[in-house]
């Protein structure tokens, strides 16, 4: 499937999902509440305090993750699904209906951007990245999480849903993002590993741990820091 049709499809999905899903989880793409839970919990305790910061949420779905914050913070919410844009102004968001890769702001204009597994609907998810990291300030923050490619389930269930015939999401490496983010000026963190099944989180120390855990991780975080020199 080319990259436009992905993109036109993966529009239609959640075009429907967000006019016809009750359920909050899946009308953003989880299969259960407690996998919505975990994510968003962790993307927000690792977040911290953003009292007085600009901050952008990119692929905001319907604006889950930082609607609970909206009323403190000014929050824009930027998604290629005009219907979950609009349900995402519903929780306090700012919305704005575009394209990750070609994102309609100044560069260098929020202190904060996060994109919560929204990489994986895009062919070319390097390409997203490098053009939200071009918002971000200097001393900013770029905060990304994924489907994980090291993940031996994911990789299961996708071939299993290719060889039915199903559009599956891109799994991401981390580790080329990590790359792709220093040479654009960024300090870059240490992995966070996300398991659902089995649930945990972690961002170990030790490398052989670190490795170990990757095969088991479904789904990873990166918090990437734009130096305050960069460009």
């Amino acid at each position: 499937m080319t990259s436009e049709r992905e993109r036109a499809y993966w529009r239609r999905y959640y075009d429907h999902t967000a006019a016809h899903e009750p359920a909050d989880h899946a009308r953003v793409g989880y299969t259960r509440a407690a996998f919505a839970q975990l994510t968003h919990a962790t993307i927000r305790r690792v977040l911290g305090p953003l009292d007085g910061r600009r901050v952008l949420d990119a692929g905001c779905g319907d604006g889950q993750v930082l609607g609970g914050r909206a009323a403190d913070v000014h929050v824009v919410g930027l998604d290629f699904s005009a219907r979950m844009a609009a349900r995402a102004r519903a929780r306090g968001l700012v919305p704005v209906c575009g394209e990750l890769g070609s994102a309609p702001f100044r560069r260098a204009s929020f202190d904060d951007v996060i994109c919560a597994e929204a990489l994986q609907c895009l062919a070319r998810p390097d390409e997203a990245v490098a053009s939200l990291a071009a918002l971000v300030r200097p001393g900013g923050r770029l905060l990304l999480t994924g489907l994980n490619h090291r993940s031996l389930l994911r990789h299961v269930v996708r071939t299993v849903g290719k060889l039915r015939g199903e559009v599956e999401p891109e799994l991401i490496d981390a580790s080329s993002l990590t790359r792709l983010l220093a040479q654009a000026g960024f300090e870059v963190e240490p992995v966070w590993w996300i398991s659902y099944v089995p649930e945990f989180v972690a961002r170990p120390r030790p490398r052989a741990l670190h490795v170990l855990l990757g095969f088991f991780a479904t789904n990873f975080l990166l918090i990437a820091h734009r130096r305050r020199d960069a460009a």
